[in-house]
């Protein structure tokens, strides 16, 4: 498979939402308050009639302006033109279930990540091990 990180993670994300997990990746940073980054995530959610059900992303920091897709689709950071190496996902700790399934869409969909089990830890995208 050659494709883009974006393609890989357009087609997870696909998968995500035939569960009725909406998948949230915000380009403009994160404030880097996780409880302001969950209740957003939260509100997305509620708004797509699935409170409860996400998978959350903010790409960056706010203060330098986040990330953006180039035009091969890979991800970048503003601030210095850098590839995204790694994406962390948050998800509702109550509901394990939703880590589980994002694993798995991520690696149908050709893209390596990690969840140690645990309700506290989040969900790790290598993207530095996509296939170019």
């Amino acid at each position: 498979m050659n494709d883009s990180t974006r393609a890989r993670l357009e087609r997870a994300f696909e998968i995500l939402k035939s569960e009725d997990i909406p998948p949230i990746l915000v380009l403009t940073g994160s404030t880097g308050l996780t409880d302001a980054n969950r209740a957003y995530y939260e509100e997305l959610a509620a708004a797509a009639c699935t409170p409860n059900r996400y998978v959350g992303c903010h790409v960056g920091a706010e203060e330098s302006w986040g990330g953006y897709w180039d035009a091969a689709g890979e991800l970048r950071f503003r601030t210095g033109d850098s590839p995204v190496a790694c994406l962390w996902f948050d998800w509702p700790e109550h509901d394990p279930e939703i880590a589980g399934l994002l694993v798995e869409a991520l690696r149908v969909a050709g893209l390596r990540s990690q969840w140690g089990g645990q309700s506290w830890e989040m969900v790790t995208v290598d993207l530095a091990a996509v296939p170019a």
